[in-house]
């Protein structure tokens, strides 16, 4: 790659090139300020659907936003994505003035980009963001994503969550030196903004730790330079400063780039730079990838139509044996109450007719015009009856929150939710399982998740089924800490792969991988009819071997965290059931999130 010099003012000897002065006054029009938010693609094609992207480039201090990303004639912004593989992505560069403090340009940058999302060519707000960051440029995104998370700022079109990759590129993020500094003399004239740059301010530490307490959200991509600055005589950025420019984090990525400081993101086509950020790129999930992503299912779909596994079905047959034979050998003084918030219940099904018969489920609808005892989504029936299946004798509190857990319901059934809980409560249940999950915490149902854990109840949640994948780490509210957290595994103990990272107090994990439940009647039948009307038949030969037959007794089998969330609420009810055939101070102690997590 020829080396692309950058200039803090371009010598006036130096003719103007005229490629550049024509770019520059298609992107920013004569009379308009270069700062805030440009967008890059317009100029270049016209795209139809759904965005799979948001690409989001930041210079450095002093930085221009076509200038930064300008060399041998090439704007690589406009130029070059298109043919790499992210055709339709929408790719815009920040710029903002030197003079401006660090916190002014992160909010500007929130709401130029929440702004752009909202009333741009949109038919998705759910679409990932990728920020590559130059410089003071990464300290902008990182605050800009410091003040969401503590709600000092607000973005409609969900920023926070949907960034995906952070990108960044010799970012100082433990300050500049004094002699970088000193070769910056429109910052020390600025009130306060030079204490933004320098080492073990308050300011720096500030930004260092919150941004520590979200880092595992995203993915971390720290590029190094590794070529002298031929124009800078500022010793420190000569060559890249390990310690000023990589944070150490668990999800960070190291990577050196063969450049010098001022021309890390002055990439020609093709180049094995450019290589590297574009496959970076290419590997975030596209917005196509995540139209089905609910809720419930938190990065991955809740995976139906795969085989039962073996290791599954030995697993149900030694509960049988064992664990139901040890519990149900002495009369109990009662039965578990365990409520389950989920999309309802098949209360018709077969599976559920001798607990209706005995009077152990309640249903109850929280969503206005759904009624409680009925499942359009299939999540709720499969939850419910995986609960059933290991603690046969407990009564079931089936709360309706959702109709099929879609991220907009999620952010409108809020309330539902929350309601759902004060009923838990107030039928005085031993548990509540939840099966879903949020990205962010939810101040409401953090608070009514509190009070339920000090009536005594014992609170289960879904971890997440993201991977390893600090884009989405353990959802809310399973990262609580009165609420325990589970995982998948196999039926020998194995963790799923589609686990997130572990984290202290969230480790526990039980049974999740290819187990068998009951579906909805309806939906199976629906189904079938649909397959009928394309021309395909729903026999034996066209089902995965070891699938369940759906005309016969409506199953289906799933995988996930989900999965494992329910089961685990019945492990409890039979511990609490086993625990009540003892002395009531043995109750007691187990009716507590730690003392249920160590039983």
């Amino acid at each position: 790659m020829e080396s692309c010099v950058f200039y803090l003012s371009l010598p006036a000897s130096k003719p103007p090139d005229p490629e550049f002065s024509a770019l520059t006054s298609k992107l920013i029009p004569s009379g308009v300020s270069p700062w805030g938010l440009i967008r890059c693609d317009d100029i270049y094609r016209d795209r139809d659907g759904e965005a799979p992207i948001d690409i989001v480039a930041v210079h450095g201090l002093s930085g221009h936003p076509v200038r930064s990303y300008y060399c041998q004639g090439h704007f690589w912004l406009r130029d070059s994505l298109h043919w790499s593989g992210l055709a339709g992505a929408n790719v815009y560069s920040f710029g903002y003035p030197s003079g401006n403090s660090i916190m002014s340009a992160a909010r500007d940058l929130i709401v130029s980009l929440d702004n752009e999302r909202r009333y741009g060519e949109r038919l998705n707000l759910d679409v990932p963001i990728a920020f590559l960051a130059h410089g003071t440029g990464g300290l902008i995104v990182k605050q800009a994503l410091i003040l969401l998370n503590s709600y000092q700022e607000k973005s409609d079109t969900r920023i926070l969550s949907n960034t995906r990759s952070l990108l960044f590129f010799g970012v100082p993020h433990r300050g500049y030196a004094d002699s970088v500094l000193d070769y910056m003399p429109w910052i020390r004239p600025v009130k306060g903004i030079e204490e933004e740059y320098t080492p073990q301010s308050k300011q720096v530490r500030a930004m260092l730790e919150g941004f520590a307490s979200i880092s595992n959200r995203f993915r971390i991509h720290t590029f190094i330079n590794t070529i002298k600055a031929s124009t800078w005589p500022a010793s420190s950025l000569q060559l890249g400063d390990f310690r000023t420019y990589y944070m150490g984090l668990p999800n960070e990525e190291l990577i050196y780039s063969n450049t010098e400081y001022f021309a890390m993101l002055k990439l020609a086509h093709n180049s094995a730079e450019y290589n590297k950020v574009v496959s970076i790129l290419r590997r975030i999930p596209r917005a196509s990838d995540l139209g089905s992503e609910s809720a419930w299912h938190l990065g991955q779909q809740f995976r139906l139509d795969e085989p039962e596994s073996e290791s599954g079905k030995l697993w149900f047959r030694d509960l049988r044996s064992d664990a139901h034979r040890v519990v149900n050998r002495r009369p109990m003084d009662r039965s578990s109450k365990i409520a389950i918030l989920d999309s309802g219940i098949d209360l018709g099904h077969s599976s559920f007719q001798e607990a209706v018969d005995e009077d152990h489920i309640v249903a109850k609808s929280f969503v206005e015009g759904l009624p409680g005892d009925q499942d359009s989504d299939g999540h709720g029936t499969h939850t419910a009856h995986l609960t059933l299946k290991v603690a046969p004798n407990s009564t079931l509190f089936i709360a309706r929150v959702i109709e099929h857990g879609s991220i907009v319901e999620f952010d409108n059934n809020k309330s539902a939710i929350v309601e759902a809980i004060k009923w838990a409560i107030e039928e005085r249940v031993d548990i509540i399982s939840m099966s879903f999950g949020y990205r962010a915490e939810v101040p409401e149902i953090k608070a009514a998740l509190r009070k339920a854990f000090h009536k005594g109840i014992i609170l289960i949640a879904a971890a997440s089924n993201s991977g390893v994948n600090p884009r989405f780490p353990i959802s809310f509210p399973a990262n609580m800490r009165q609420v325990i957290c589970m995982h998948s595994t196999d039926g020998y103990g194995n963790p799923s792969p589609r686990n997130p990272s572990a984290i202290p107090d969230c480790n526990l994990g039980i049974l999740g991988e290819a187990v068998a439940a009951a579906w909805p009647r309806q939906l199976d039948i629906a189904r079938e009819a649909s397959l009928r009307a394309a021309g395909d038949t729903p026999d034996a030969a066209a089902r995965p071997r070891g699938s369940r037959t759906m005309q016969k007794d409506h199953s289906r089998v799933a995988s996930g965290t989900s999965v494992a969330a329910p089961i685990a609420a019945g492990i409890a009810a039979l511990i609490l059931e086993y625990a009540s055939q003892a002395s009531a101070q043995k109750h007691d102690s187990v009716v507590q999130r730690w003392g249920m997590s160590r039983a």
